[in-house]
């Protein structure tokens, strides 16, 4: 809550510092510029872009099995774009999990006007800001019209809105994990993503397909909390599997000892 209320406040600066003696906002940052939770629905995969190199693909081109990060900035934006972008490539230094191996990131420009030509100079920035050109082939950048942008952010419930007194598009930062098959899983707010939480939450959003064994048990234990961006234990998921295996453990010691007591009489039986 504190870093979104940071971010309100910065945006808030920047577009007052950009309108000397201009009027008032019309709009609300805490109401026109939100990352909404809408956690299991279902995101357009028909929706049509253009990749970094000007080719025509949609939205599903991206889903090949795995699951997709998806993150909506503007190229040319210097403020809260380039913040999320290198929070992203920060927790991918960290993380062991591989872009075009393991999972897709998208990143799609909500500024209609952008061309593959600066999508592809920000994709070669990044990849170097990252250190892993072989990333490349899982890490996209898009640019689009306003109807798939539209589309696209409604769907999602990502809220933004384009201020003209600065040519500046005013949106909040964060990052979407989608399934496979284009459900909604997790969503991030913020700049900074921590590495954990990522990994945990493209794992689970693969349905265990990618990740440890270990992590994929540990995922029971755990429950994201959505206003932290982070998995926490889950005290009521512990009882109960503390619960189930003392009950298991119970069962099978009671199995063990009837049976122990059949044998024995069987002896006694046979011995008589």
């Amino acid at each position: 809550m504190r870093a979104r209320r940071t971010l309100t406040a910065v945006a808030a600066a920047v577009l007052a510092a950009g309108r000397v003696g201009a009027q008032a906002p019309r709009y609300d940052l805490q109401k026109d510029v939100v990352l909404e939770q809408r956690l299991r629905r279902q995101v357009p995969l028909d929706v049509a872009y253009l990749d970094e190199g000007g080719r025509d693909v949609t939205l599903g081109t991206y889903f090949r099995g795995r699951p997709v990060a998806l993150m909506l900035p503007f190229y040319q934006c210097a403020g809260i774009c380039t913040a999320e972008l290198n929070g992203l490539v920060k927790a991918l230094r960290a993380l062991d999990l591989r872009p075009g191996r393991d999972f897709e990131i998208v990143v799609a420009s909500i500024n209609p006007t952008e061309k593959p030509q600066l999508a592809a100079v920000k994709k070669q920035a990044y990849l170097a800001e990252l250190g892993r050109p072989e990333a490349g082939d899982g890490w996209h950048f898009l640019t689009g019209p306003d109807a798939s942008i539209k589309r696209l952010t409604d769907a999602v419930g990502y809220h933004y809105v384009y201020d003209p007194e600065t040519d500046q598009y005013i949106h909040p930062p964060g990052l979407i994990i989608i399934t496979p098959h284009g459900r909604i899983s997790r969503v991030f707010t913020g700049v900074e993503y921590s590495p954990r939480a990522l990994r945990l939450s493209l794992i689970e959003a693969s349905a265990g397909k990618i990740g440890t064994r270990t992590e994929q048990v540990l995922l029971a234990c755990y429950q994201f909390d959505p206003s932290k961006g982070r998995y926490t234990l889950a005290i009521g998921r512990l009882l109960q599997i503390g619960g189930a295996l003392t009950l298991t453990i119970l069962i099978g010691y009671i199995g063990v000892s009837l049976a122990r007591d059949r044998r024995s009489r069987a002896r006694q039986v046979s011995g008589a």
